[in-house]
């Protein structure tokens, strides 16, 4: 898979309201703290990655990580 493909799917979603994009960027917050505060242990922080995920879009949640791998991942789900 191409992962700098944007398939048409992606390119027939709809823009995020304000309301959703604040929804996701809270998430992005919450989760990032929870990183900060536990030293960058992702185990102890699933809950806030969980909510980051469902409230973002996957192109959103995907930009907010370096791993290729996790992206590309992301996207065959």
């Amino acid at each position: 898979m191409d992962i700098y493909h944007v398939s048409d799917t992606a390119l027939k979603m709809p823009a995020p309201t304000k309301n959703e994009r604040q929804k996701c960027w809270d998430a992005r917050d919450n989760f990032w703290n929870c990183l900060t505060e536990n030293n960058d242990n992702e185990s102890k922080c699933t809950e806030f990655k969980k909510v980051f995920e469902a409230q973002c879009t996957k192109q959103w949640v995907c930009n907010n990580f370096t791993s290729l791998m996790y992206c590309a991942a992301l996207f065959m789900t």
